[in-house]
């Protein structure tokens, strides 16, 4: 089963640790055009000039700034700003949040090297598609670095709990810091270097597997990565740093796994006018209709929620309408011929429902369209959603139900994927607490 880790972690300096929260960021991918300008501003070494580099102003190619990103690192490394750590270690991290329904909730977790492998061995299971493009610059970032600069983020279950229980013995005595981050969310980052308790967390590993809760992206980069590292190093071990990812790694069994609802957005949406598209959804569903002027975002995010408790429940914006619309199957799916070729244990999933019947029945999208990262877009609150079809930004857009852990856990054990960005696990792994040198040893 998995093989975990512990590794040579390159961190900021200790000088550095009171000004993390200016330092550390989320995931590239959540990061936009604003929120990298205000992270850039924060602090000369914030993560987001090795994560998100810029082109040179004269660059036409945009490959200069993987380029930038790799120098930025080393001079980094050169000067001090990052070390890298002299025996192998684990990392614990714990993150303090207030889940959806304001309760306070400490979730644990540990960062370490995993093993990587093909996902038809099972060992490593993904649940999502991904974005070839985005694939593609990632590789060329990690490619000009040797570095992994984010972490990819798994599950496991361990229902004793035996690795948690393992580190949170020693972690105290290697404390790195604590702070809050740009979201106001309380990091405690420690190390563990004890050979015993490393011992001990994989051997618990070894009859693990581990689901990709986020970073699917990251995962693959680093398997075309690895393979392309060993045909330059042909003679480097199965321990070279190359074959494994850096992952941090949370048990499902814990509370604070949440699981955000990803909401669907299209710049160009091929039904012109809502007229057209309700009239083509009126053969599988039932809809009903809430004016815009007496039904508030928030009330018609509430009015998804309380019917998807029941089933299928998806909301609908279209630009130009003074109508939402939510939809509700008019059968079982079972008893839908057009679902027929969906794996059983897919076909009650609102994200596969609307992905079969909406976008390739109805529409007649195929996986060219699913891959359009430039015209499909995403965000994890409704309201927002629902504003950026209100100003323009988006043609239409579809309110989800998030998908479950458990529906998660059922799919990713039978070998099935579900679309891309079918989950928002919150929060995000951090990206800076740690990184992960690839590089093979001279």
């Amino acid at each position: 089963m998995a093989t975990v880790s512990a590794f040579n972690g390159i961190c900021f300096n200790k000088a550095l640790s009171g000004e993390l929260h200016k330092i550390v960021t989320p995931p590239y991918d959540v990061i936009s055009s604003q929120m990298r300008q205000k992270f850039e501003g924060s602090h000369a070494n914030n993560m987001v000039n090795l994560v998100l580099p810029l082109d040179d102003s004269d660059d036409k190619t945009g490959q200069s700034r993987y380029e930038n990103g790799a120098e930025a690192y080393y001079k980094w490394l050169k000067q001090g700003v990052l070390q890298k750590a002299h025996i192998p270690c684990l990392y614990c991290l714990k993150t303090t949040f207030l889940d959806q329904d304001g309760s306070k909730i400490t979730r644990s977790g540990v960062m370490a090297a995993v093993r990587l492998e093909p996902f038809d061995k099972g060992i490593i299971r993904p649940h999502e598609r991904t974005f070839s493009a985005v694939k593609s610059d990632r590789l060329k970032l990690m490619t000009a670095s040797g570095s992994q600069f984010s972490p990819v983020f798994g599950v496991y279950t361990d229902n004793e709990d035996r690795i948690m229980q393992a580190i949170v013995s020693a972690e105290k005595k290697q404390h790195i810091c604590t702070f809050r981050d740009h979201a106001g969310l309380q990091q405690e980052f420690s190390a563990i270097d004890a050979p015993d308790i490393i011992s001990q967390v994989q051997g618990v590993f070894s009859e693990k597997d581990i689901i990709i809760a986020d970073g699917h992206h990251r995962y693959e980069t680093a398997l075309a990565y690895r393979d392309k590292m060993r045909s330059f190093y042909k003679d480097a071990g199965p321990d070279a740093a190359f074959n494994n990812v850096l992952m941090y790694l949370c048990n499902s069994a814990q509370k604070g796994l949440s699981i955000l609802p990803t909401h669907r957005l299209f710049r160009s949406w091929p039904m012109a006018g809502q007229g057209k598209t309700k009239a083509a959804l009126a053969h599988f569903f039932n809809i009903s209709v809430f004016h815009k002027d007496k039904t508030t975002p928030e009330q018609l995010n509430k009015e998804v929620v309380m019917l998807g408790e029941k089933g299928f429940s998806i909301g609908i914006s279209q630009k130009d309408s003074n109508e939402y619309l939510i939809l509700k199957l008019k059968c079982l799916p079972d008893k839908i011929k057009e679902l027929q070729d969906v794996p059983v244990a897919l076909r009650s999933l609102d994200v596969i429902l609307l992905t079969e019947l909406i976008f390739k029945k109805i529409v007649g999208m195929d996986e060219n369209d699913f891959d359009d990262h430039d015209n499909i877009f995403y965000e994890h609150s409704g309201s927002d959603a629902l504003k950026k079809v209100t100003e323009g930004e988006a043609e239409i857009c579809f309110i989800m139900n998030p998908t479950s852990l458990e529906e998660l856990e059922s799919v990713t054990a039978k070998g099935l994927v579900l679309p891309r960005k079918s989950t928002y696990f919150y929060p995000k792994a951090p990206t800076g607490l740690v990184l992960h040198d690839l590089m093979p040893e001279a």
